[in-house]
């Protein structure tokens, strides 16, 4: 081979490797699988940490959330080029938020299916169980308070415990009181891994909402059963809690809304009802829903769209808060856990 030959074959195989990292950025999957008994939680403030935590588990799932818009694709090719050497890509979901923990750019929330069993009886996904006042610089030590009643309550209506609990996400209007938030809610759930996020970077009143997934004590009746606690008031929008039994569980990645039309709208929850149809699941059977809107003009479209493709009457466990932000600008995200029946 000549030097001109070396020379264009050289730079071919760069531009190869270059545009193939690109494509691999963007292709991630609409949605994954695992096995529901083997199924673990981890969150961390960087991907490194993430896949030493794993370790050779297979990651389903990443949530990544950042604080910057320049981040979003940052964090999309930081994944891509781990998983190279790995067998498949995860679902990824990407939000933007007010601010984190140690100001960290990101946070990642991980979703990986061991070779170990973990919830021997199947998972229960609890809603958001939020408190707010219409004052944003109301202290949220109280309000955690609250939300920690509540989800004891959807843990007692389950069968759970607290010490099965194998994650909190707490979606707060400020981290200013996150010390006192964390011992409100760390004391209780011993074995969680925890993620605290500041919402918006100016907030229009406080709130705080956190959920849980927590492993099950006995198996639940169905492959998948809603559970309504007596003692917390009831919503026709969501469940409190979603059993899940059913053998294998899919996890898709956020499906995006462009525009402030119920056009846009429906089409994000027709490529939602794809994506799972595709996994052998069902929009109509799904156990928690996240929703992530960036305005409450986004928060009413989803509202007048999502029972167009939930089953309203057994809505799943869902969070749906307003966010600072979502990649290209879109108005809301959307992504879910539902059985594999």
């Amino acid at each position: 081979m000549s030097a001109r030959q070396r020379f264009v074959t050289t730079l071919f195989s760069l531009f190869l490797t270059g545009m193939i990292g690109t494509v691999y950025a963007q292709d991630f999957p609409s949605s994954t699988s695992a096995e529901t008994t083997k199924i673990v939680f981890h969150n961390a403030a960087d991907l490194p940490s993430v896949l030493e935590h794993v370790g050779s588990a297979r990651i389903v799932k990443l949530r990544a959330f950042v604080t910057d818009e320049g981040q979003v694709d940052t964090v999309r090719q930081a994944v891509a080029d781990a998983f190279r050497a790995r067998q498949s890509l995860p679902a990824m979901t990407v939000v933007r938020v007010g601010r984190l923990p140690g100001g960290v750019p990101v946070s990642w929330e991980s979703i990986a299916e061991s070779s170990q069993t973990a919830n021997a009886q199947g998972l229960a996904f609890i809603s958001g169980q939020a408190a707010s006042a219409p004052d944003p610089e109301t202290p949220l030590a109280s309000m955690a308070e609250k939300s920690r009643a509540a989800l004891r309550s959807c843990l007692r209506a389950s069968d759970a415990r607290s010490e099965d609990v194998v994650r909190v996400t707490c979606l707060m209007s400020s981290l200013a009181d996150l010390d006192a938030v964390k011992r409100v809610m760390e004391a209780e759930f011993t074995q969680a891994a925890f993620g605290y996020i500041q919402l918006e970077k100016t907030p229009s009143r406080a709130v705080i909402e956190c959920e849980a997934v927590a492993r099950l004590r006995s198996a639940p009746s169905q492959p998948l059963l809603m559970v309504h606690p007596s003692d917390l008031e009831q919503s026709p929008n969501y469940s409190h809690v979603a059993l899940v039994g059913s053998p294998n569980v899919a996890f898709t990645s956020a499906h995006l809304a462009k525009g402030e039309d119920a056009a846009s709208a429906r089409a994000a929850f027709e490529e939602l009802r794809d994506s799972l149809q595709e996994a052998g699941a069902s929009i109509g059977r799904v156990a928690m829903s996240s929703l992530y809107p960036t305005s409450p003009k986004a928060s009413k479209l989803i509202s007048d769209t999502r029972f167009d493709f939930y089953d309203r009457a057994n809505p799943p466990a869902s969070t749906l808060m307003n966010f600072e932000g979502l990649p290209g600008g879109s108005v809301f995200a959307v992504d879910v856990v539902a059985p594999i029946e």
